[in-house]
């Protein structure tokens, strides 16, 4: 049937048509026998209209004369349910009232625009018929139950399974996708209204014996706490479960359980779990073969560069200008060995975590100014000019030796980086604002192509320019991992052929120290 009577509440209340709620609230009148919906309604609009023709209607709705109600003004699809009632009313002498019926009266093309709602009654007086201002509660049921399709068609649309019941442990709601995943069609079917316990025994008896299952769903129901955990079934699924109890204010409406089906997340996991550990695994005989190694070969480097010191002097039998060269080549070679050797075992503890701190009072400025004095010769022999400027200030709470060696790797690097005639500068301050030490190394090198900068720090990198200098990669790694345990950070800016700037910020009392006196 093709509704021509305004179902679009925007076009029946148009701001010309004095609202409803302008009119009598509501009116009583007696009911006539074998009276139809149409007599009935009309009745109704008359008093309706009467009431504001003795001066209800305010000012801004100039009275009018109405024409006469139709039967055509009526809604047909609210007569027939009105007629229904008054005719099972009227033939049954024992009810005393009756439900509530809205009428729509009007259609966009006539003035009276109207939602009536009507209810039977039968006194010792009479029969009695009672109409009043439904619009706003028409207008609620109407928007209610548009909200109700939309949320209903929403929830149908979703993987997880849904079940809603009432607070007596009625079935309201479950969605297609719940049907599908507990095999709730086993049981038939499962109108609103029907008994929800069948439905918790029929999905518990899917659960596999000993599955990861903490809380029953009795106990959940009873505590009506917020609850979500995983539930193994004997089919090899794997479920996560979800419970909410639903409260209006303090009155309770109900359960809301949620399913969804997360076996293939949870198979992905363990895989990568058990990825995990093999890494770790691997890991970690890596770092005990490096470890191992590097003592190995510390050993006998240890015992050439002794023998290297004994040689050189021996008075009593002094050795050749050919041999003293040899043998400082060897001491030379071996002790760079050595540091590397060193370099790895640190890299090792950096990458496991096992870096030792000893916290002792640190004044940075003072480890800026002895690397700097300590630097100065080379930087001479090199034709690199060395400027520091350091501020006093409070005392870190850090390692010293291992602080110093950040502050010689960044001082050491900007130096060998950096061509004759060019300039270095060391600046440290602390600032009161942060709480941080911040010292910032820059030099007038050769800087670091801006491909490069993402792996700055990555052990055994060294970028394509800096061939002019030996190096093992690894100092700028250790650098920020000696900068990280104290709490702090390490940060660089370059361009290629200008210069580079590297600055380390240091808090004064990192928490992720050891304790004082750790070793």
């Amino acid at each position: 049937m093709s509704d021509e009577y305004a179902d679009d509440l925007a076009a029946l209340y148009a701001p010309s048509t004095p609202p409803l709620s302008q009119y009598a609230r509501q009116t009583l009148i007696a009911l006539p026998p074998h009276c139809s919906a149409y007599e009935l309604c009309a009745r109704l609009v008359d008093e309706f209209e009467r009431d504001t023709s003795e001066g209800d209607m305010p000012e801004r709705y100039p009275a009018e004369t109405l024409p006469p109600l139709l039967p055509t003004d009526l809604h047909p699809l609210d007569t027939l349910p009105l007629d229904d009632m008054l005719r099972a009313f009227l033939d049954d002498g024992t009810q005393e009232r009756t439900g509530t019926v809205m009428v729509r009266v009007g259609t966009p093309a006539t003035p009276r625009r109207m939602i009536i709602g009507i209810s039977l009654h039968r006194t010792e007086r009479g029969l009695f018929a009672r109409g009043f201002d439904a619009r706003e509660m028409y207008e609620t049921q109407f928007r209610y139950a548009a909200e109700s399709v939309r949320l209903t068609r929403l929830v149908e649309a979703l993987d997880d399974g849904v079940i809603f019941t009432d607070g007596s442990f009625r079935l309201r709601f479950v969605n297609d996708a719940m049907l599908e995943m507990g095999k709730l069609r086993r049981l038939g079917p499962l109108p609103p209204g029907s008994d929800t316990r069948r439905i918790i025994t029929h999905l518990d008896s899917l659960v596999r014996t000993g599955s990861h299952h903490p809380t029953s769903a009795a106990e959940l129901l009873r505590r009506r706490s917020h609850a979500t955990d995983m539930v193994e079934l004997t089919d090899g699924r794997t479920l996560r479960r979800s419970y909410a109890p639903l409260y209006s204010g303090t009155v309770f409406l109900g359960n809301l359980w949620v399913f969804r089906d997360i076996t293939e997340e949870r198979s992905a996991l363990l895989k990568t779990q058990a990825r995990n550990r093999e890494l770790a695994e691997l890991s970690e005989s890596r770092l005990r073969f490096a470890a191992a190694s590097t003592h190995e070969l510390r050993n006998p480097l240890t015992t050439i560069s002794s023998f290297c010191e004994l040689l050189t002097g021996d008075d009593a039998d002094p050795l050749t200008e050919e041999q003293r060269t040899c043998l400082d080549v060897i001491a030379r070679s071996t002790d760079r060995t050595l540091r590397l050797v060193d370099d790895l075992l640190l890299v090792g503890r950096l990458e496991s975590g096992a870096l030792d701190l000893t916290r002792t009072e640190v004044f940075l400025p003072e480890i800026a100014l002895t690397a700097v004095a300590e630097l100065e010769p080379y930087a001479e022999q090199t034709g690199v000019a060395l400027h520091c400027d350091v501020a006093p200030g409070p005392p870190l709470e850090a390692d010293r030796t291992r602080i110093r060696q950040a502050v010689d790797n960044l001082l050491g690097n900007a130096v060998k980086f950096t061509p004759a005639g060019g300039h270095v500068r060391v600046r440290a301050g602390y600032e009161p604002g942060t709480g941080h030490w911040v010292l910032e190394v820059r030099d007038t090198g050769i800087g670091i192509p801006a491909s490069f900068l993402d792996s700055l720090y990555e052990p055994f990198q060294r970028a394509s320019n800096a061939t002019s200098a030996r190096g093992s990669g690894l100092g700028l790694f250790i650098t920020r991992g000696i900068v990280e345990r104290h709490g702090g950070s390490l940060t660089a800016t370059s361009t290629e052929g200008v210069g580079s700037t590297f600055t380390m910020t240091l808090p004064l009392r990192p928490v992720s120290l050891d304790k004082p006196g750790d070793g």
